[in-house]
């Protein structure tokens, strides 16, 4: 087809969004197009010798912020603010598609400049949410309580969805708020009916895990002697969410257990707040799907990148959620029996949906709760086996960039 420019906007908070975007960048780039990225300056370090046009924007939502920053995309003016240099970079590069993941301020922008837009999402960030996972309550309590917790969601929600929508109005944009919903295309990276979605309308493309291989190609040289032995773990918790010093000593505390312990930190702690010891290998960042390979469970904070690197390499998962999203994957994978979730739930806490609420949850797991969930997942390995087994039979093999990547194609066409 004839080339085209696209363009990409990303939220900036951790690393999942950008690494996810830039895998479908480069295979537009394989296919002779033009990419051209807006990306906050602190994080273009990632873009480099990728062959992606970089453009600086102004950050919506910097990690040292977070989760707190959360609330300014809930103001109107904030959002629109952004929306106006995000339509200021629209105009420079007169995109044929923009890509959006999670930028509030892009979608605005898009819908009153009238160009095609498409937006990443896991299910939990669909305008009318997912369906939702049962966290362990008898069938007969849960669907009780399922339609409060979704009334709940929805009116935490709302407010991010009133600030684009009022931006949007103000920059030009004449359609109703289910206008703004129906008028995009939503793709999700996650398998269809893994948590479907409530409204059936919406124009939604599954397309499984989006994986980036920039990791893979810098695997630290001690990786290639790691192999499962029935004591090795992998802790990824992701570039947000987690405390440094707990990380550091849930790291320290399962080595004094015995174990082997390959770590992530990721920016959540540098390299050298970790001891020297033996059997405590960390670095900044691991390749994820390879080392998952090579490690015997996986503890982590219920991203869904990192939970699916690990079941797709048949390793059973423990993890910490820390925020809504990875709460509701977390509670997914426990209960399709792939791994163990381990979280001071409290609904009612849920019921006042925010971001510090769950922040309170992940934080007040104790490391002793977390070692004690790790050895019952090793001391069940067989079951585990069974649940990932079966579940892999639905895992796509086709290449989920790709597939992004055609889509967009057919969008700009």
């Amino acid at each position: 087809m004839r080339k085209k420019t696209f363009l990409m906007f990303t939220v900036e908070s951790g690393i999942a969004h950008i690494t996810r975007s830039l895998a479908v960048a480069q295979e537009l780039l394989g296919r002779g197009h033009r990419v051209i990225f807006a990306l906050g300056k602190k994080k273009q370090y990632f873009l480099e010798d990728t062959g992606v046009e970089v453009v600086d924007v102004p950050i919506s939502l910097p990690d040292s912020t977070f989760p707190l920053g959360l609330e300014r995309l809930k103001d109107s003016q904030f959002v629109l603010n952004l929306a106006k240099k995000d339509r200021d970079i629209i105009n420079r590069y007169k995109p044929d598609c923009v890509l959006i993941d999670f930028r509030a301020s892009a979608v605005a922008a898009c819908l009153a400049a009238r160009i095609p837009a498409v937006f990443l999402t896991g299910s939990g960030g669909l305008p009318h949410g997912c369906v939702l996972p049962n966290p362990g309550y008898p069938s007969f309590l849960f669907q009780l309580l399922e339609p409060v917790l979704q009334r709940a969601i929805w009116k935490a929600k709302a407010p991010f969805y009133r600030a684009m929508y009022n931006a949007a109005i103000s920059l030009g944009y004449n359609g109703s708020l289910e206008d703004m919903f129906y008028q995009m295309s939503y793709i999700v990276p996650e398998l269809k009916n893994y948590l479907a979605a409530r409204d059936k309308v919406l124009n939604v493309r599954y397309v499984g895990l989006i994986s980036w291989d920039g990791f893979e190609k810098n695997a630290p040289p001690w990786l290639l002697d790691i192999h499962p032995d029935g004591k090795t773990l992998y802790l990824s918790f992701g570039g947000t969410g987690y405390d440094a010093k707990k990380l550091v000593a849930l790291a320290t505390s399962l080595v004094d257990q015995g174990y082997r312990v390959l770590v992530s930190a990721s920016t959540i702690a540098p390299v050298s707040a970790f001891p020297r010891q033996k059997n405590l290998y960390v670095s900044q960042y691991l390749p994820g799907r390879e080392v998952s390979k090579r490690v015997d469970a996986v503890v982590c904070h219920g991203g869904y990148g990192t939970l699916m690197q690990a079941v797709t390499a048949g390793t059973p998962v423990v993890a910490v959620p820390f925020n809504p999203d990875q709460l509701l994957h977390a509670f997914r994978f426990a209960e399709l029996g792939l791994g163990r979730c381990i979280v001071n739930f409290n609904p009612l806490k849920v019921l006042r949906i925010n971001w510090n609420s769950f922040q309170q949850m992940g934080s007040s797991t104790s490391n002793k709760n977390v070692l004690r969930a790790v050895g019952d997942v090793l001391g069940q390995r067989n079951k585990y086996n069974a649940a990932i087994k079966k579940f892999f039979v639905s895992v796509s093999t086709q290449n989920a960039a790709k597939q992004v990547a055609g889509v967009l194609e057919k969008v700009a066409a």
